[in-house]
């Protein structure tokens, strides 16, 4: 039969291995370290992604938090002035009240 590129063993036994066979073993066990360095780069960078993305999670978090705290205060200062304008308005309204009694009585006089 013929020679097909699944023979390379039978060829090596036979002492009929092409001369650039170990350069391109060579390069391709450089080819496969590089991927393996770039995959460890890439992990690490995916890792330290992660992280920062966790940390980025957690301030958003915390300001949220805190962002609900200062909206409660404001919401419960707005109360606080609308109870206080309420009873300036009622001691406006009295003012006005024995202001006009006053007026109606010197009015008699």
């Amino acid at each position: 039969g013929g020679v097909g590129p699944g023979d390379g063993s039978a060829l090596a036994t036979k002492g009929l291995v092409a001369p650039w066979a170990p350069v391109a073993a060579a390069a391709a066990a450089a080819v496969v370290e590089e991927l393996a360095a770039a995959r460890a780069e890439l992990e690490r960078v995916r890792f330290q992604l992660e992280s920062e993305l966790d940390a980025s999670r957690a301030e958003l978090d915390r300001a949220k938090a805190e962002l609900d705290l200062v909206h409660g205060q404001l919401v419960a200062s707005r109360a606080e002035l609308d109870l206080v304008g309420g009873e300036v308005e009622c001691r406006v309204s009295a003012v006005e009240a024995l202001l006009a009694e006053e007026r109606r009585v010197s009015g008699r006089l």
